[in-house]
C-alpha cells in the first residue's frame, strides 16, 4: 500500500507493484487463518486497489483506472466506495463533470444507460466490478466528492443537481465534506467578483479615454474658429 502511495502521480510504477501483489501468495491469504486485518485494510486486496487509484487519480490516468478494475475482476474482488471516490477524481482531472454524473447515476441503480455510456467513453464498466448488493451505492462521501469535483471546474449547475439527489436519498454532507463545498463556493464567487471589478475598470478606462478624445476634439475646433476668425 504505501509502496503504492510513494508512486504519487507515476501510474506506470504502481500497476507494476499492484500487478505484483497479485501474484504474491501471503498478500492474496491476507485476511485469512490467523492474519486478521483491521480498518481499512480489512477491505484486503481493494485496499491496496485503491492506493493505485489514488495514484491514478493525481495524474487523471483513466487508462490505469479500467486496467486496475480489469485486473480486480481476474481476482473476484469489487469496488468499494472509496474506490469510487478515486474514479471521481480521475474524471475531475481530465474536466469531465458529466461522466462524474453518469458514473453516479450508474452506481444508484437507476439505470443501465450511464454505464454504458462510460464504457463507449472509456471502457469504464463500473456496474460490473461494484457487488450486486452495492447497488445502489448511496453514500455521503461519494456524493459530497462528486459535487466539489463539479465546483472546481465551475459546473454549478452540475453539482446543484447532484446535491438536490442527494438530499432525495436523505443524505447530508458531513462537517468535513461541508467545509469543502463551502470553499469551492466562496472560491468561485471570489473569482466572479475579481472578473466583475476588472470588467468594470476597463470599462471605466474605456470612457475617460473617450471623454478625453471628445475634449481634445472639442478644444481643437475652438482653436480652428478662433484662426478662421
Amino acid at each position: 500500500y504505501n509502496a503504492i502511495l510513494a508512486c504519487q502521480s507515476s501510474c506506470e510504477d504502481a500497476l507494476v507493484i499492484f500487478r505484483r501483489s497479485l501474484v504474491d501468495t501471503d498478500f492474496m491469504q491476507m485476511g485469512s487463518g490467523t492474519q486478521v486485518l483491521t480498518g481499512r485494510a480489512a477491505t484486503g486486496i481493494v485496499f491496496v486497489a485503491n492506493a493505485a487509484l489514488s495514484v491514478a487519480a493525481t495524474s487523471g490516468d483513466v487508462h490505469a483506472v479500467t486496467e486496475i478494475m480489469s485486473m480486480l475482476s481476474k481476482v473476484n474482488s469489487k469496488l468499494n466506495a472509496e474506490s469510487i471516490k478515486h474514479i471521481i477524481r480521475t474524471l475531475e482531472n481530465i474536466h469531465d463533470c458529466q461522466s462524474i454524473l453518469l458514473l453516479l447515476i450508474s452506481i444508484t441503480g437507476q439505470g443501465t444507460f450511464a454505464n454504458d455510456l462510460l464504457i463507449e467513453r472509456y471502457s469504464l464498466d463500473v456496474l460490473s466490478n461494484i457487488s450486486k448488493k452495492s447497488v445502489p451505492m448511496v453514500e455521503e462521501e461519494v456524493y459530497s466528492a462528486a459535487i466539489t469535483s463539479c465546483l472546481r471546474h465551475d459546473e454549478l449547475g452540475m453539482a446543484d443537481q447532484i446535491l438536490v439527489s442527494m438530499k432525495k436519498q436523505g443524505l447530508t454532507p458531513s462537517q468535513r465534506s461541508l467545509k469543502e463545498i463551502i470553499a469551492e463556493y466562496c472560491r468561485m464567487s471570489l473569482t466572479s467578483s475579481k472578473e466583475e471589478f476588472r470588467v468594470a475598470r476597463l470599462a471605466k478606462k474605456k470612457n475617460q479615454r473617450q471623454d478625453g478624445t471628445s475634449t481634445d476634439n472639442h478644444n481643437n475646433n475652438r482653436s480652428s474658429s478662433s484662426s478662421s476668425s
